[in-house]
């Protein structure tokens, strides 16, 4: 899901900008009717000339790499694919349903009838550290996670300052043995802004967690107590792949209908 506490008010300002930009492609003009027959004193107007046509524009192919989608763009219901950084793997995973946007995965906005700032997301990445306090500790944990699941999903579970609600278990998902595990943002005082809500107790207002590419920080994007994030971390061939779910608490029931499809659509291709 998007990093910044501003995000929201600028996916606001993005898909403003998308409808205002929205119409359709002009065709070629019709050829006009013939002119009226030759009356005298009349000179008949000249015939136009049809105007050429526009520059046709390659339609996507899908299956299509996320990533060649612009930032926070309306996703098609369509199956996409995320190769992540510093892997030879490709997720594979379907849409399901419109008002999804582009990321390293997919997330989705919710209603103004649901709570403020609530939003579903899935994130696919190869994770490589976690900050050193969610909280109070912006920086890179040091010495940096180890290079296995289990490192990773012990240094996720120890994350202050967040509840583990599910701690980690072994698991075998799309056909890969990993760890499984369950963050849940804590009661931690907050402010609500037009800039996005910010966590008055913690450094500069932002709740940190994990550490990978594309981002090039650590993930902040949590505005509310209650948020949680369920994680899949699997060993893909001797390679560490991060599967992360994210939800609000009060997101719709239909919302997180659709995430869950978009979990079980998921296909795994080292």
């Amino acid at each position: 899901m998007p990093p910044r506490r501003s995000t929201l008010l600028v996916l606001a300002l993005g898909l403003t900008l998308m409808a205002c930009g929205t119409g359709g492609v002009p065709t070629t003009a019709p050829s006009p009717s013939s002119p009226p027959s030759s009356t005298p004193g009349v000179t008949a107007a000249p015939r136009a000339t049809a105007r050429p046509s526009p520059t046709a524009v390659p339609a996507p192919t899908y299956p299509a790499d996320v990533m060649d989608v612009p930032d926070f763009s309306p996703l098609e219901v369509e199956t996409y694919f995320v190769e992540p950084v510093g892997t030879d793997i490709q997720v594979f995973y379907a849409i399901p349903a419109e008002g999804w946007m582009s990321w390293f995965g997919a997330f989705k906005l919710g209603l103004p009838t649901d709570p403020p700032d609530s939003v579903v997301g899935l994130s696919i990445l190869n994770v490589t550290n976690v900050a050193h306090d969610g909280c109070t500790g912006h920086f890179s944990a040091i010495p940096p996670v180890g290079p296995t699941v289990d490192d990773m999903a012990t240094a996720l579970a120890a994350l202050s300052p967040f509840v583990l609600t599910k701690p980690p278990a072994a698991v075998t998902a799309y056909g890969f043995s990993g760890k499984h595990l369950e963050l849940t943002v804590p009661d931690l005082a907050f402010e609500r802004s037009d800039d996005g809500n910010t966590f008055t107790d913690c450094s500069d207002g932002e709740l940190w967690s994990w550490i990978g590419a594309p981002l090039s920080f650590a993930y902040h994007g949590y505005s509310h107590p209650g948020q949680v994030e369920e994680f899949w971390l699997l060993d893909v061939r001797g390679q560490r792949l991060m599967i992360v779910a994210g939800r609000s608490p009060g997101s719709s029931e239909a919302d997180i209908a659709e995430l869950r499809a978009i979990l079980d659509s998921i296909d795994i291709v080292p």
